[in-house]
């Protein structure tokens, strides 16, 4: 069967930077323990990432003053617009320099900051896609992220899949038939492109980093009702470097209780300018991705 499995969609080309890729860790705001905290997905679905990982603020959209329902979005800048003082960092948010894929999703990574960085922003936008991969490709991409599979990985996935109507193979059935439909498909991507990312600390085989970005999932293609959720979220990540690759140390939700996110959060797209007075309060060393994206995700687009 031909499965479209999402992943990054293709941004802007990369801008050229010659700046390493640091930032100094700022102050916390937001109460509460550095814990794990659940991420809110959308119809109550534990994705096995995000739900042990994140923090998450999530709304649905069901209509208003935007087409189809679809996530609100900020105008598109033009290039060289404003960035409210964010500086570009050099890290990718697509996940460009993995040089291997485990079912499609990037591993890999050189042996640099930027390469942690991106491994953890990989891993964290995996969190929706990896519940439609085949068990197998699951399993396999779990074990090399994480080091071991947790026993209920399989069970959050087969629970994921029906709460949104997918068969195992993550294609959208009919609720009345149970059979896979032709004229849509789910749609579950997450876009760092549309976030930004903290080098809170960064040696040779260990980097801590936080990552935030926006997922965007639901139902689209011609004839549907688009009903899209659109969620906020960030982690911080301990990653190491073993194996020849980095992998996850440990997460957690880096001191925050609510992840940063615009007044709407139904908002899918800030521009730079607004992602920066959106971070400001959350301190300093943010960056922009090398490929960061103003523009309204591909599958915005394909709901409308």
């Amino acid at each position: 069967m031909n499965v479209r499995i999402d992943w990054q969609p293709s941004g802007p080309q990369p801008r050229r930077s010659s700046s390493a890729s640091a930032g100094p860790g700022g102050k916390r705001k937001g109460k509460g323990k550095d814990a794990k905290v659940f991420g809110a997905l959308g119809v109550g679905a534990l994705v096995t990432i995000v739900a042990a990982v994140t923090i998450g603020g999530g709304h649905k959209d069901t209509g208003g003053s935007h087409k189809g329902g679809t996530p609100a979005a900020s105008a598109p800048a033009s290039a060289g617009s404003d960035t409210g003082g964010l500086p570009f960092g050099t890290a990718l948010a697509s996940g460009a320099d993995g040089t291997s894929r485990i079912g499609g999703l990037p591993r890999g990574f050189p042996r640099t900051t930027d390469g942690a960085v991106e491994a953890a922003t990989t891993a964290m936008s995996a969190a929706y896609a990896m519940e439609r991969l085949t068990p197998a490709d699951r399993d396999a991409w779990v074990k090399d992220v994480w080091g071991k599979v947790a026993p209920d990985t399989e069970d959050k996935a087969k629970l994921y899949q029906a709460q949104n109507n997918l068969n195992s193979s993550g294609q959208l059935l009919d609720p009345a038939t149970g059979q896979p439909v032709n004229d849509r498909r789910f749609t579950s991507l997450c876009h760092p492109e549309l976030g930004a990312y903290k080098v809170v600390d960064s040696s040779t085989d260990a980097v801590t980093v936080d990552v935030w970005q926006v997922c965007i999932s639901g139902v689209i293609g011609p004839g549907s009702q688009s009903d899209l959720t659109t969620n906020w979220m960030l982690g911080q990540f301990a990653m190491k470097w073993a194996a020849g690759d980095w992998r996850i140390s440990s997460t957690d939700a880096g001191g925050l209780t609510t992840p940063p996110a615009p007044a709407n959060s139904g908002q899918a797209v800030t521009t730079y300018a607004e992602r920066a007075k959106i971070l400001a309060a959350y301190g300093s060393g943010w960056e922009l991705y090398r490929d960061a994206s103003e523009s309204n995700p591909a599958e915005v687009g394909d709901s409308q």
